[in-house]
């Protein structure tokens, strides 16, 4: 999980693929 985050605090994040092993990560993690 997300650890040192207030509760209930907006994140927004693009959600890339890795194209080499297929998963799917949040790139750009920012607090929105």
């Amino acid at each position: 999980g997300m650890r040192g985050l207030d509760e209930g605090q907006a994140i927004a994040y693009d959600l890339e693929t890795d194209q080499r092993s297929g998963k799917v990560s949040a790139g750009n993690l920012r607090s929105a």
